[in-house]
Parts: C-alpha cells; structure tokens; sequence
C-alpha cells in the first residue's frame, strides 16, 4: 500500500501493453498487446494508498496534455517511469512529441460507444453464470407438450 505509493515518485509511464486490457482515456480505443502505451499516474479513488494509471495512446496523451491546462505537463524524460527500459523507437516518439512533433495517429479502429468497454478478446464463458442447455430444452418440450 504505501510503499508503493512512494516507490510511484514519477507522474507518468511508459510501456509495450502486456495484454489487450487497457484502453485510451481520450479515444476509448483498446491498446492492443505489445502496443506501445503512456500514461498518466494518478490517485486511486478507492484507496488512497494506492495509485492507478490511465492509459493513452502516445499521440492522444500529448493531444490531452495540451487541452487540459489542469493536467500536470510533461516537461521533463525523468518524470516517466519506464523510459530507461524502452527501446530507442519509443524514445524517439516521446522526445520528439516533448518538442512539438505529435505521433502518428492511431489507427481508425471504431471507438467504443459512450460507457461500453471496449475488449480485445471476448468474455470467458466459464466466468458468467448460464443454465445448462438441458434445462432450457426440457423447458421447450414441456410447453409443446402441455400445448397439445
């Protein structure tokens, strides 16, 4: 708890998505694994010892940092954790969006509508709960049956 909130110095991250879980804060669109990802540290809102990170695409992060004068800026490589351990392509990316040259765009996949999450892969089947497909057949059988 909080040691990890004071190991967390650093307001922003950077990194290669480790699975399809995450999605952009600005375009809702799902950062797919080994996509490279920033995001900004922030407190968690349930629990004030921890700290939770809300993940942009890079060119959406820069975008939102200069329309939200309220955001902390990034000003400066030693405020991202992560940075060390990129490889020089990402590095490139971020100092060149740190001088004024924005990433490419991602690329046009269809954002998710207000409020719907958007997943990678589909829901396990095992985790939600069903009715076994007998009980639904015995179900359909008795109503033709009583119906005769």
């Amino acid at each position: 708890g909080t040691d990890k909130v004071r190991k967390m110095t650093k307001h922003f991250r950077a990194d290669v998505a480790a699975n399809g879980r995450s999605s952009c804060r600005r375009c809702r669109v799902a950062v797919s694994i080994g996509e490279f990802r920033m995001g900004v540290v922030c407190g968690n809102p349930f629990d004030p010892q921890d700290v939770l990170v809300r993940w942009y695409h890079p060119r959406c992060l820069f975008e939102h940092l200069q329309e939200d004068a309220d955001e902390r800026q990034l000003t400066d490589i030693g405020d991202i954790a992560g940075f060390d351990q990129l490889g020089q392509q990402h590095k490139d990316i971020i100092e060149k969006a740190m001088a004024g040259e924005l990433p490419a765009a991602v690329k046009a996949k269809k954002p998710a509508a207000s409020g719907e999450v958007v997943r990678k892969t589909p829901p396990v089947a095992a985790s939600t709960p069903s009715l076994p497909s007998s009980s639904s057949s015995k179900m359909n059988k008795s109503a033709s049956v009583s119906s005769s």
